[in-house]
């Protein structure tokens, strides 16, 4: 199994949505709301923003025939968020840490 398969599919079940081995896309702008694109070797490929009108950098592909421009409107937040963790690990990775000091003498 190659490392982007077996990383999603050790940390999708955290549910905080599906990992990217490549979080981050150097071609494109980082991924918004309204985004239409495909995943390959754990890295988003961006084809064209919904949301954003033809001639937006996020559609220098293109866009669709007979496409209709998507309206976000407005967006509802929980409040309050729930809280970020520090870090996501796999099953039977822990974290642990120490904390080091020097003694005058």
């Amino acid at each position: 199994m190659v490392a982007h398969i077996t990383y999603a599919n050790a940390l999708i079940s955290k549910g905080y949505g599906y990992p990217l081995w490549e979080p981050d896309p150097v071609e494109c702008a980082p991924v918004e709301l309204a985004d239409v694109g495909y995943i390959s070797e754990g890295g988003f490929i961006k084809l064209f923003n919904a949301s954003r009108e033809a001639d937006d950098q996020n559609n220098r592909l293109g866009l669709p025939r007979q496409h209709t421009r998507f309206s976000v409107g407005e967006i509802q937040r929980r409040m309050p968020l729930p809280k970020r963790p520090e870090y996501i690990s796999s099953e039977g990775v822990l974290e642990m840490g120490a904390d080091l000091g020097v003694l005058d003498g």
